[in-house]
């Protein structure tokens, strides 16, 4: 579905075009990725490829990730008419964000 990615072992932040309306941003220090942003612009056409594309950034962080739950705590999310679902597994943290106000979903992950 998606290019892999390559990273430089420069500082800085790294923009990529997913799909349309779909960007990925990455923060790197010294060859480590510091942050990660999944920002899914125009939900109304994008949601489902936005949903997917959160469980394929997840399981490329860490070889572990439960989809199952992580899409639990989102549908959790969306059932309670929430704006935000926080999921944490194995040191990482997944912040789930629907921003009404700008139109557009973002998930942040924190290695």
């Amino acid at each position: 579905m998606y290019r892999s990615i390559k990273l430089n072992d420069k500082r800085g932040q790294y923009n990529f075009s997913l799909a349309p309306y779909i960007n990925l941003t990455v923060a790197t220090t010294d060859s480590q990725v510091k942050n990660i942003n999944l920002i899914c612009n125009r939900p109304e056409q994008t949601l489902e490829k936005c949903i997917r594309s959160t469980a394929w950034i997840g399981s490329a962080v860490d070889s572990k990730f439960n989809q199952v739950k992580f899409m639990s705590v989102v549908n959790n999310m969306f059932d309670n008419r929430k704006t935000t679902a926080r999921y944490q597994q194995n040191g990482v943290s997944y912040l789930f964000k629907v921003d009404k106000v700008s139109q557009r979903i973002v998930l942040e992950i924190r290695p």
